[in-house]
Protein backbone atom coordinates (compact mmCIF):
# COMPACT_ATOMS: atom_id res chain seq x y z
CA UNK A 1 0.00 0.00 0.00
CA UNK A 2 1.11 3.66 -0.31
CA UNK A 3 3.80 4.67 2.13
CA UNK A 4 2.18 7.89 3.29
CA UNK A 5 -0.63 10.28 2.50
CA UNK A 6 0.08 13.83 1.33
CA UNK A 7 -3.55 14.88 1.24
CA UNK A 8 -6.80 13.22 2.24
CA UNK A 9 -10.29 14.56 1.69
CA UNK A 10 -13.36 12.79 3.07
CA UNK A 11 -16.70 13.62 1.49
CA UNK A 12 -20.06 11.94 2.00
CA UNK A 13 -19.20 8.48 0.69
CA UNK A 14 -16.07 9.49 -1.26
CA UNK A 15 -12.44 9.29 -0.16
CA UNK A 16 -9.90 11.33 -2.12
CA UNK A 17 -6.21 10.82 -1.41
CA UNK A 18 -2.94 11.91 -2.94
CA UNK A 19 -0.23 9.38 -2.13
CA UNK A 20 3.44 8.72 -2.69
CA UNK A 21 4.04 5.05 -3.39
CA UNK A 22 6.54 3.02 -1.39
CA UNK A 23 9.52 1.37 -3.07
CA UNK A 24 8.24 -2.03 -1.99
CA UNK A 25 5.92 -3.59 -4.59
CA UNK A 26 2.23 -3.74 -3.75
CA UNK A 27 1.19 -7.40 -3.80
CA UNK A 28 -2.13 -8.71 -5.09
CA UNK A 29 -5.02 -7.01 -3.30
CA UNK A 30 -8.52 -5.70 -3.91
CA UNK A 31 -10.78 -2.98 -2.54
CA UNK A 32 -14.32 -3.26 -1.29
CA UNK A 33 -15.16 -0.06 -3.16
CA UNK A 34 -14.47 0.92 -6.80
CA UNK A 35 -11.71 3.47 -7.27
CA UNK A 36 -9.94 5.55 -9.89
CA UNK A 37 -6.23 6.38 -9.82
CA UNK A 38 -4.37 9.07 -11.73
CA UNK A 39 -0.57 8.76 -11.84
CA UNK A 40 0.56 12.34 -11.26
CA UNK A 41 4.32 11.77 -11.08
CA UNK A 42 6.72 8.97 -12.00
CA UNK A 43 5.43 5.64 -13.27
CA UNK A 44 4.15 2.26 -12.16
CA UNK A 45 3.45 -1.12 -13.69
CA UNK A 46 -0.14 -2.11 -12.94
CA UNK A 47 -1.22 -5.73 -13.21
CA UNK A 48 -4.63 -7.43 -13.17
CA UNK A 49 -5.76 -10.98 -13.82
CA UNK A 50 -5.91 -10.27 -17.57
CA UNK A 51 -3.42 -7.53 -18.39
CA UNK A 52 -0.27 -5.68 -17.40
CA UNK A 53 0.02 -1.96 -18.14
CA UNK A 54 3.04 0.33 -18.09
CA UNK A 55 1.65 3.51 -16.53
CA UNK A 56 3.65 6.76 -16.78
CA UNK A 57 2.42 10.06 -15.39
CA UNK A 58 -0.98 11.09 -16.82
CA UNK A 59 -2.27 7.48 -16.79
CA UNK A 60 -5.81 7.05 -15.44
CA UNK A 61 -6.81 3.62 -14.10
CA UNK A 62 -10.12 2.20 -12.94
CA UNK A 63 -10.54 -0.85 -10.69
CA UNK A 64 -13.99 -2.12 -9.91
CA UNK A 65 -14.95 -3.41 -6.47
CA UNK A 66 -13.18 -6.58 -5.30
CA UNK A 67 -11.07 -6.72 -8.48
CA UNK A 68 -7.58 -8.15 -7.71
CA UNK A 69 -4.62 -6.07 -8.91
CA UNK A 70 -1.03 -5.21 -8.00
CA UNK A 71 1.56 -2.53 -8.77
CA UNK A 72 5.32 -2.29 -9.22
CA UNK A 73 7.41 0.88 -9.47
CA UNK A 74 11.00 1.91 -10.28
CA UNK A 75 13.27 3.71 -7.83
CA UNK A 76 12.08 7.18 -8.86
CA UNK A 77 9.42 8.95 -6.81
CA UNK A 78 5.88 8.13 -7.87
CA UNK A 79 2.66 9.81 -6.84
CA UNK A 80 -0.96 9.01 -7.51
CA UNK A 81 -4.32 10.63 -6.84
CA UNK A 82 -7.15 8.23 -5.94
CA UNK A 83 -10.90 8.52 -5.60
CA UNK A 84 -12.56 5.71 -3.66
CA UNK A 85 -16.32 5.40 -4.15
CA UNK A 86 -18.38 3.81 -1.37
CA UNK A 87 -21.34 1.58 -2.12
CA UNK A 88 -23.78 3.79 -0.17
CA UNK A 89 -22.72 6.74 -2.36
CA UNK A 90 -23.32 4.60 -5.44
CA UNK A 91 -26.79 3.58 -4.26
CA UNK A 92 -27.65 7.18 -3.44
CA UNK A 93 -27.11 8.09 -7.08
CA UNK A 94 -28.50 4.77 -8.39
CA UNK A 95 -25.19 3.76 -9.96
CA UNK A 96 -24.59 0.19 -11.06
CA UNK A 97 -21.03 -1.15 -11.27
CA UNK A 98 -21.93 -4.33 -13.16
CA UNK A 99 -21.98 -2.44 -16.47
CA UNK A 100 -18.40 -1.21 -16.02
CA UNK A 101 -15.22 -3.28 -16.63
CA UNK A 102 -13.38 -5.11 -13.86
CA UNK A 103 -10.31 -2.98 -14.55
CA UNK A 104 -9.48 -0.49 -17.28
CA UNK A 105 -6.96 2.07 -18.41
CA UNK A 106 -9.01 5.13 -19.33
CA UNK A 107 -7.51 6.90 -22.34
CA UNK A 108 -10.50 8.87 -23.61
CA UNK A 109 -9.63 12.61 -23.42
CA UNK A 110 -13.05 13.51 -22.02
CA UNK A 111 -12.67 11.10 -19.11
CA UNK A 112 -9.21 12.34 -18.26
CA UNK A 113 -10.31 15.97 -18.41
CA UNK A 114 -13.16 15.30 -15.98
CA UNK A 115 -10.81 13.53 -13.58
CA UNK A 116 -8.29 16.37 -13.75
CA UNK A 117 -11.10 18.73 -12.75
CA UNK A 118 -11.83 16.45 -9.77
CA UNK A 119 -8.13 16.56 -8.86
CA UNK A 120 -8.14 20.37 -9.04
CA UNK A 121 -11.22 20.62 -6.84
CA UNK A 122 -9.71 18.23 -4.28
CA UNK A 123 -6.52 20.26 -4.06
CA UNK A 124 -8.25 23.58 -3.54
CA UNK A 125 -10.92 22.03 -1.26
CA UNK A 126 -13.16 25.06 -0.68
CA UNK A 127 -16.80 25.13 0.43
CA UNK A 128 -18.08 24.38 -3.06
CA UNK A 129 -15.65 21.55 -3.84
CA UNK A 130 -17.80 18.75 -2.45
CA UNK A 131 -20.74 19.41 -4.76
CA UNK A 132 -18.44 20.05 -7.71
CA UNK A 133 -16.58 16.77 -7.19
CA UNK A 134 -19.82 14.79 -6.95
CA UNK A 135 -21.15 16.34 -10.15
CA UNK A 136 -17.89 15.73 -12.01
CA UNK A 137 -17.68 12.12 -10.82
CA UNK A 138 -21.25 11.36 -11.84
CA UNK A 139 -20.52 12.85 -15.26
CA UNK A 140 -17.31 10.78 -15.54
CA UNK A 141 -19.03 7.51 -14.65
CA UNK A 142 -21.86 8.21 -17.07
CA UNK A 143 -19.32 9.00 -19.79
CA UNK A 144 -17.49 5.73 -19.09
CA UNK A 145 -20.62 3.85 -20.09
CA UNK A 146 -20.75 5.64 -23.43
CA UNK A 147 -17.14 5.46 -24.61
CA UNK A 148 -14.69 2.67 -25.31
CA UNK A 149 -12.21 1.97 -22.50
CA UNK A 150 -9.09 -0.17 -22.58
CA UNK A 151 -10.50 -2.94 -20.43
CA UNK A 152 -8.36 -5.64 -18.88
CA UNK A 153 -10.13 -8.21 -21.03
CA UNK A 154 -8.45 -6.77 -24.13
CA UNK A 155 -5.40 -8.51 -25.57
CA UNK A 156 -2.15 -6.95 -24.32
CA UNK A 157 0.09 -5.44 -26.98
CA UNK A 158 2.75 -8.13 -26.52
CA UNK A 159 0.38 -10.87 -27.76
CA UNK A 160 0.40 -9.65 -31.38
CA UNK A 161 4.19 -9.35 -31.33
CA UNK A 162 4.57 -12.84 -29.84
CA UNK A 163 2.31 -14.23 -32.55
CA UNK A 164 4.52 -12.64 -35.23
CA UNK A 165 7.68 -14.10 -33.69
CA UNK A 166 6.22 -17.58 -33.41
CA UNK A 167 4.99 -17.51 -36.99
CA UNK A 168 8.36 -16.29 -38.32
CA UNK A 169 10.29 -18.87 -36.32
CA UNK A 170 7.85 -21.75 -36.66
CA UNK A 171 10.54 -24.27 -37.63
CA UNK A 172 12.63 -23.52 -34.54
CA UNK A 173 10.51 -21.76 -31.89
CA UNK A 174 12.40 -19.60 -29.37
CA UNK A 175 12.78 -20.59 -25.74
CA UNK A 176 10.70 -18.91 -23.07
CA UNK A 177 13.62 -16.77 -21.91
CA UNK A 178 14.48 -15.71 -25.45
CA UNK A 179 10.87 -14.83 -26.17
CA UNK A 180 10.48 -12.91 -22.91
CA UNK A 181 13.63 -10.91 -23.72
CA UNK A 182 12.30 -10.09 -27.18
CA UNK A 183 8.97 -8.97 -25.70
CA UNK A 184 10.55 -7.12 -22.76
CA UNK A 185 8.53 -9.19 -20.27
CA UNK A 186 9.56 -11.16 -17.21
CA UNK A 187 9.74 -14.85 -18.15
CA UNK A 188 7.60 -15.88 -15.14
CA UNK A 189 4.79 -13.57 -16.23
CA UNK A 190 5.07 -14.79 -19.83
CA UNK A 191 4.96 -18.41 -18.68
CA UNK A 192 1.80 -17.75 -16.68
CA UNK A 193 0.01 -15.70 -19.33
CA UNK A 194 1.14 -17.52 -22.51
CA UNK A 195 -1.47 -20.35 -22.36
CA UNK A 196 -4.27 -17.78 -21.99
CA UNK A 197 -3.60 -16.36 -25.47
CA UNK A 198 -1.98 -19.37 -27.17
CA UNK A 199 -3.89 -22.37 -25.77
CA UNK A 200 -2.91 -24.66 -28.66
CA UNK A 201 0.79 -24.07 -27.89
CA UNK A 202 0.77 -24.48 -24.13
CA UNK A 203 2.74 -27.75 -24.22
CA UNK A 204 5.16 -26.94 -27.02
CA UNK A 205 8.94 -26.59 -26.53
CA UNK A 206 8.61 -22.92 -27.60
CA UNK A 207 7.84 -21.91 -24.02
CA UNK A 208 10.37 -24.12 -22.31
CA UNK A 209 12.85 -22.28 -20.09
CA UNK A 210 16.43 -22.46 -21.35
Amino acid sequence: MPAWINQRLELAGLTLTETEYAQKPTDWHSHECPHLTLITRGEIQAGTRRAIWECPADTLLFHNRQEPHYSRKPASATRGFQVGISLPWSRNFELSWESLPDSARLTHPGLKLLFYHIYKEARQADDASGLAIEALLIDLLATMRGVAVEAAGARPAWVARADEILRDEFAQPPSLRALSTELNLHWAHLSREFPRYFPSRKNTPSIAVS
